[in-house]
């Protein structure tokens, strides 16, 4: 029986160290690629930062810029600078009918503007505006409407229980306060109607009143 027992125990040691080998082995494997993954996000986070800085304050390559432009916008001519902000200003009006989710704030404004500038965008159709705007909302530039938040719900104190209605203050038999509805007063004897509402009798009128003249 030890025998048996030294034999499992040894079993479970020899694969618990395979399984720390193989498991080893499988972190030296996957350390390369780990690590490969890392600078190729690395990577990538730099190289955005850097097209976020372009759009935002430099100047894009020629090629990529006419790449947005819609094939009219290639070869249109136009006579002047203010023939050009009338049709820009129609072209704005049409893509935003088209694209009521952009948010139409200032800092939108300005972002597109200058970038049109920098990069010698005189003219732009709507479908012109929205490549541009597809474009540096990739990049996280453009700004959206803000959820509306929940208002809160405000819990209201229960209402007070109506006062019941024909209810008369009287006392009890204890002398105690009480209110009685119409209907127990309805009930009352004419007796209990005066012990519960104090009603004075006769015969107490008039030991009040003779006690009055003493």
């Amino acid at each position: 029986m030890a025998y048996r027992e030294r034999d499992r125990i040894e079993r479970r040691r020899w694969d618990q160290e395979q399984e720390a080998e193989q498991k080893l082995a499988e972190e030296r494997r996957l350390a390369p690629i780990r690590k490969a993954e890392a600078e190729l996000q690395e990577t990538a986070r730099k190289l955005r930062a850097a097209e976020r800085g372009t759009a935002l304050n430099g100047k894009e390559d020629p090629t990529f810029v006419r790449s947005l432009l819609s094939d009219p916008m290639k070869t249109i001519r136009l006579e002047n600078l203010e023939e050009a902000n009338e049709y820009n200003l129609r072209s704005a009006h049409a893509f935003m009918a088209a694209n009521p989710e952009y948010h139409q704030s200032q800092a939108n404004a300005d972002l597109i503007a200058n970038w049109c500038m920098r990069n010698d965008v005189v003219v732009f159709d709507a479908e012109t505006l929205g490549n541009i705007v597809g474009y540096l909302d990739g990049l996280a530039l453009i700004e959206h409407r803000s959820e509306p938040q929940p208002e809160p719900v405000i819990e209201q104190a229960p209402a007070p229980a109506p006062v019941q209605q024909n209810e008369a203050e009287g006392v009890d038999d204890s002398g105690r306060l009480k209110l009685y509805s119409k209907a127990e007063i309805d009930r009352m004897s004419a007796d209990e109607y005066k012990r519960y509402f104090r009603i004075p009798t006769k015969a107490y009128l008039e030991y009040e009143e003779k006690g009055a003249q003493w």
